[in-house]
Parts: structure tokens; sequence; C-alpha cells
């Protein structure tokens, strides 16, 4: 009997463990940019085998990244990762300005007037 219940005790405060696990998760995804929570979900699925990300619906699958952003998710400068969409023909730089292609519009989005830029989805290097 003392031992059942020295198991029941031992596998509720392992779930209390585990919720305060999730939970201090959930408070640092909502609370990231988004670039470190898909670092935090990538470090986490890679670990686990589980992405806390998708667990809890978050999405990023129709979010735009400027160039920068995307280089720090790949570990290069937003200058890199603007010549490597160029070298993967998705934009075409025009009088100084990034422009994209025809199928640079599949990924990517104009934004700004005074100042233009192109955000990409997170596909577009995948």
């Amino acid at each position: 009997m003392r031992t059942k219940l020295q198991k029941q005790i031992s596998q509720t405060q392992d779930l209390e463990a585990v919720l305060e696990k999730g939970s201090r998760l959930l408070h640092i995804l909502e609370s990231k940019s988004p670039i470190s929570q898909i670092r935090l979900d990538s470090f986490v699925k890679s670990e686990t085998g589980i992405s806390p990300l998708e667990k809890f619906g978050i999405s990023f699958k129709n979010t735009y990244f400027l160039p920068t952003e995307l280089g720090k998710l790949y570990g290069i400068s937003g200058r890199e990762a603007n010549l490597l969409l160029e070298n993967l023909g998705f934009q075409k730089k025009l009088e100084g300005i990034w422009k994209l292609t025809n199928s640079g519009k599949e990924f990517g989005m104009e934004v700004g007037e005074k100042f233009p830029q192109l955000k990409w989805k997170l596909d577009v290097l995948l």
C-alpha cells in the first residue's frame, strides 16, 4: 500500500513538473519575437521531437519576414540573404531597389511606398 501511494505521489509530482515546464515554455513563446519563437521551437522539436508551436496552434505559415530576419534564422547576414534570394531568381535589383520577379511573387510581397521593401515567407529558403 505504501509503495502504491508513493508511486501515485511521484506521478502527481512528475505531472505538475511537466505542466509547470509547459506553462513556462508557453510564456516564453508568447513573449518572444517570431524569429526567437521559431528558433526555440526548432530547438525543442529537435530535442523532443514535438513542436510546442504546433502544439499550441502557433503558425508562421502566412507571416512575412525581412531578408535580415530570414538571415538570422539561417545564420547569414541580411545582405547574404538578399544575394541568395537573387541567385534563386526570386528578386532583382532595379535602380537600387529590390523588386520581386515572377517566381518570387509566390513567396514574397512588396511593402512600403516611400521606402519599398520586400518581405518573404519562410518557405522561400526551404
